[in-house]
């Protein structure tokens, strides 16, 4: 569990932006930086990927406990887990934006 000090969870300002959102607005913004989320741990995994390669291609003794970290970070970035908590993550989210879509459309008829 994470210590509730870990995390940040923005400025007084932010949150009183998005609360000013309506929901379907919210739950759009939401998704969107999800998104960027995923995008920059896909760079992250493409990074580390690289470096465990060009340290196994070193191969050398000074490398060693360099490789060893990279591999168990390329390890935790690519668990199957952490990937299929995305994947709930973005359904969550779509599922939320449907929603508010489908409540939208109801209030129009």
């Amino acid at each position: 569990m994470a210590d509730k000090d870990s995390i940040h969870i923005g400025t007084e300002a932010e949150r009183a932006r998005y609360a000013s959102l309506s929901p379907m607005r919210r739950a759009e913004a939401g998704q969107e930086m999800a998104n960027e989320v995923v995008d920059h741990y896909d760079h992250a995994r493409t990074l580390v990927s690289a470096l465990v390669t060009e340290l196994r291609t070193l191969g050398t003794e000074e490398t060693k406990a360099a490789l060893q970290l990279a591999t168990v970070t390329e390890a935790w970035l690519n668990d199957t887990d952490h990937l299929e908590q995305e994947s709930r993550l973005f359904a969550c989210l779509q599922a939320t934006v449907h929603a508010y879509d489908k409540a939208a459309e109801g209030n129009h008829v």
